[in-house]
């Protein structure tokens, strides 16, 4: 079978999406031939696990989200159209700020479309901000200034991704939450293929680890909630890791580590004792919370998106994410009560086993059976 991979980025990963749908695709590429078309900062190929990447340079990173969402696509309407006229491919794999247009092009070939859903901004342009849950509402009225000047060209790619979904053949979601809000607008979901995990990756031996650890800091991720709790826990070690917003509050706290960046994320798990994800933001299904449990680290987490899905009974779920004398109760509970802390170390890795990599190339080669190529295995 010949696969296509459609979509922004791919390798070098830049986000948790493309980790995931690249650890799939290596797999795929050990039965069958996969390449991938991706937009880059010049035209070139090159190959990476048997995965030949074409990428194709394009001029529009630098501009505001919805404006460069919208010229992307439309220049990908004949990019892709220009490379799949000579080609031929039983199936196309697509996701995030590239899929409509790949979808809509790649049915003009009939080639057979699986569409991930890896969130819900192209739903809502608010991200359902200030609501208590999503729900739907007037987007453009909830949504911040800097999107609602947008909302022209966020209409444009919303009619765009609402043809691509209905041509789709299979449409996957990456947790049950963000298949609730595909749902709640009329979208029929196949199934839900978690953030695919590889664990020999991020697992690591810890001996004495001794921070708190909060990665990513930025104010959506609850930046404000953390540095309140290391206000209140002065006696404790925090460790931050991530390019920040307000770097002066954060490097100003005696009591926080501050590291900008890392690619070996095995180290900072491998001091770790307890992850907090005080999200404010509904998120979908964050990467820190399935690799941080794979370690049996602990996670306290909001009870935001996909986060009380993907922590289930195996960590400490705060409903009242803005009373911080809960978040610090529960982290001195943890820290504490040596059976506490065992007992959610165990479960963590035991709820991690639903999200390995095995376990999702499994459901999804299922759902790819479903899309009648004569030639799959």
């Amino acid at each position: 079978m010949r696969i296509l991979f459609s979509g922004e980025s791919l390798y070098p990963p830049q986000s948790g999406g493309d980790l995931s749908i690249l650890t799939l695709l290596e797999k795929l590429a050990k039965e069958h031939a996969v390449e991938a078309i991706v937009v880059g900062d010049k035209n070139e190929v090159e190959h990476h696990n048997n995965i030949k990447i074409n990428r194709v340079k394009t001029i529009y990173s630098k501009f505001p989200s919805w404006v460069k969402r919208y010229f992307l696509n439309k220049k990908w309407f004949k990019v892709l159209d220009d490379f799949l006229k000579n080609k031929t491919y039983d199936l196309i794999i697509t996701q995030a700020v590239l899929a409509p247009a790949s979808t809509i092009v790649s049915k003009k070939y009939n080639i057979s479309v699986f569409f991930f859903i890896r969130g819900y901004e192209n739903f809502c342009i608010s991200h359902f901000r200030d609501l208590k849950k999503p729900i739907k509402h007037n987007c453009k009225n909830y949504a911040s200034f800097k999107y609602r000047i947008q909302y022209p060209f966020f209409e444009r790619v919303i009619k765009w991704q609402k043809e691509a979904l209905r041509k789709a053949d299979i449409i996957a979601c990456n947790s049950k939450f963000v298949e609730s809000i595909a749902r709640m607008y009329g979208v029929k979901v196949d199934d839900v293929i978690y953030p695919v995990v590889d664990t020999k990756k991020y697992v690591t031996k810890r001996k004495n680890p001794k921070y708190i650890t909060f990665i990513t800091p930025a104010k959506r991720k609850g930046l404000d909630i953390f540095l309140k709790i290391v206000d209140k826990m002065p006696n404790e070690k925090f460790l931050v890791v991530g390019k920040a917003e307000k770097l002066n509050d954060i490097t100003k706290r005696k009591n926080i580590k501050y590291i900008h960046w890392t690619n070996n994320m095995k180290k900072i798990y491998s001091i770790t004792k307890i992850v907090l994800i005080p999200s404010t933001w509904f998120e979908p299904l964050p990467r820190v919370l399935l690799e941080s449990m794979a370690n049996g680290i602990p996670c306290i987490v909001s009870n935001k998106g996909g986060l009380p899905e993907g922590v289930n009974n195996a960590g400490i779920v705060i409903n009242d994410i803005y009373n911080i004398d809960k978040w610090v109760h529960n982290i001195e509970n943890v820290l504490k009560d040596e059976n506490l802390y065992n007992k959610l170390l165990k479960k963590s890795k035991n709820q991690v086993k639903k999200f390995s990599s095995e376990t999702q190339y499994k459901k999804f080669k299922k759902l790819i059976e479903k899309c009648n190529i004569t030639n799959i295995y």
